[in-house]
Order: structure tokens, then C-alpha cells, then sequence
């Protein structure tokens, strides 16, 4: 998924989509599609909206790297995985759906064989995170009455 318009890194991905910013000497995009083909992936569909042009022009289709990249444009925003009913053929009937922007030392090989060990529908990578809110948290309480 490559095709959010990355609104709070302004003011730099005013010009350019949020998986081209380079970390080091490459794009954070470039750097998951590198690891997607060293574990056998060599079939890549990019959902583009946002400048998508430039991920098209940047990674063309693939032969470059040896891979098969093909281009979902979305019209209009849709959604974390909404693109994916766009694709018009997909070869497997196993997809890996992530998103283009994040950097992570996941091993794509042992999830993809503990999802297909578990039989699972589906399996989702995720990390936990605090977050300190600084103010109270109201829980709306059913059948209560507060007067002031």
C-alpha cells in the first residue's frame, strides 16, 4: 500500500510520497521490496494514488530488480486494504498485504510458514506501543445521569 499522501510529514512529502523519503541511500519502500525478494516474492502489486507517478517512474516494472511490479491507482482513498478488490488478476491465492512506508525486521519466511502451519484465514504483524495521554479518559457510562 503506496498511496496515502503522508499529511503529517509536511512539509516533506509535499512533493514527494511518503515511501520514496530515503532513509540512508535508498527510498523506505525500496528497502521492503529488497527484502520481499530475498525470501522468493517476485510478484509485487503497488497501490499508488498520492504522486504515484514517481513510484512508477522509480521502479518502472520490476525487470530492474528482477520482479514483477504492477500498479493498483486508486481514484479516490480506499482504505487500508480497499485497493486490493482493484487488482484485476491475482496469481496466488495467498497475498501478503503491508504497508510501504514502515521499516521492520519481521521474517517474512517464518510468519508466512507459521500462518500456513496454523491453517489460519488470516494473520496480522503488529507491534505494541504506549501512548501517555496527559488528561483524564471519560468512559461513557450506560443509564447514568450526571447533573451539574
Amino acid at each position: 500500500m503506496a498511496g496515502g499522501e503522508g499529511k503529517r510529514l509536511r512539509p516533506l512529502t509535499e512533493h514527494t510520497p511518503k515511501p520514496l523519503l530515503k532513509i540512508g541511500d535508498k527510498p523506505i519502500i525500496e528497502y521492503n521490496i529488497d527484502r520481499l525478494a530475498q525470501v522468493g516474492i517476485k510478484n509485487i502489486h503497488l497501490s499508488i494514488n498520492y504522486l504515484g507517478e514517481q513510484l512508477e517512474a522509480y521502479f518502472g516494472n520490476g525487470s530492474a530488480k528482477d520482479l514483477s511490479i504492477k500498479y493498483i491507482k486508486e481514484t479516490k482513498p480506499m482504505g487500508t486494504v480497499g485497493s486490493v478488490l482493484l487488482a484485476d488478476k491475482l496469481e496466488h491465492d495467498d497475498l501478503l498485504i503491508m504497508n510501504s512506508d514502515l521499516l521492520t525486521n519481521i521474517d517474512f519466511a517464518d510468519f508466512f510458514k507459521t500462518f500456513k502451519e496454523t491453517d489460519a484465514d488470516m494473520a496480522v504483524a503488529a507491534t505494541s506501543y504506549n501512548v501517555d495521554v496527559p488528561y483524564a479518559i471519560l468512559n461513557r457510562m450506560t443509564h447514568s445521569v450526571f447533573a451539574l
